[in-house]
């Protein structure tokens, strides 16, 4: 980062603010499309492989919604939602906050993107968060990917001696070094999460304490921007096909017990 720079930013922006920056992302993603001579012109539910066509889905959960898009051409994935979601730490695996994203039947979408991409690119150097310890790392259990943060994304903690209300309790840190991903037991539910190691070297004493409780509830809040690049194979979406009479199960590969 640039010297320049100072490292640390107080959190002053409001709740609304926050809102239309994320909504910025989306319409600014949308507005993308007029590169691709085949995208859409209203969100849709399933895509023909052939015309370079997004896949949107949504999820909601703790009174927040996320809208999942999918770009079948570059393999962009999209992430954007609520300002200021609350974490909770986990100080095993490799510790790292994390919270509740979606329910296990919340995004079918998302759950096939996330459990291709693990069974595709799980052996590849870097593909999990380094510091990640089991179960997570494990393949056959869980799905998980790696997210980026977009520009508008501010991941904030609780100041020293402060109490956990959004958006006055909060400071920004900076987002650069930090390690988000999105993970679900197969078959599971959503969680999102960033590992502690990031947070631990940007705050100071007494910061991200939480509630005081043992797990430190909302010591850590991020705002729901991000991106992943997750390229797949044209065979892999066959299902995204409009059906009719002469179509026909596609390929699947089963986890240990399905």
């Amino acid at each position: 980062m640039d010297s320049s720079i100072s490292r640390r930013r107080v959190f002053h922006q409001t709740f609304t603010a926050r809102v239309l920056a994320a909504s910025g992302v989306v319409l600014v993603a949308l507005a993308a499309s007029s590169f691709f001579s085949s995208a859409p012109t209203s969100a849709q539910t399933w895509a023909d492989p052939a015309s370079g066509q997004y896949l949107n889905d949504w999820l909601y959960s703790h009174g927040g919604s996320r809208h999942v898009q999918y770009d079948m051409q570059t393999g962009e994935l999209l992430l954007v939602g609520e300002v200021g979601h609350g974490m909770d730490h986990f100080s095993g695996s490799g510790a790292f906050w994390w919270c509740s994203f979606g329910g296990h039947a919340s995004s079918p979408i998302l759950s096939f993107l996330m459990r291709e991409s693990t069974l595709e690119y799980h052996e590849r150097p870097m593909y999990y968060p380094p510091g990640l310890g089991l179960p997570y790392t494990n393949s056959g259990q869980y799905s998980l990917i790696r997210l980026e943060p977009l520009a508008s994304q501010a991941t904030v903690v609780n100041k020293a001696n402060a109490g956990t209300d959004y958006p006055d309790d909060y400071t920004e840190i900076p987002n650069g070094n930090l390690e988000y991903f999105l993970y679900r037991q197969v078959d599971g539910s959503f969680n999102i999460a960033v590992m502690d190691d990031g947070v631990a070297q940007e705050i100071e004493i007494g910061e991200a304490l939480g509630d005081g409780s043992s797990n430190r509830d909302n010591g850590v809040r991020i705002d729901i921007a991000f991106r992943a690049h997750l390229p797949l194979p044209a065979a892999k979406f066959g299902w995204t096909q409009v059906l009719g009479a002469h179509s026909a199960a596609y390929a699947t590969e089963h986890p240990t017990g399905f």
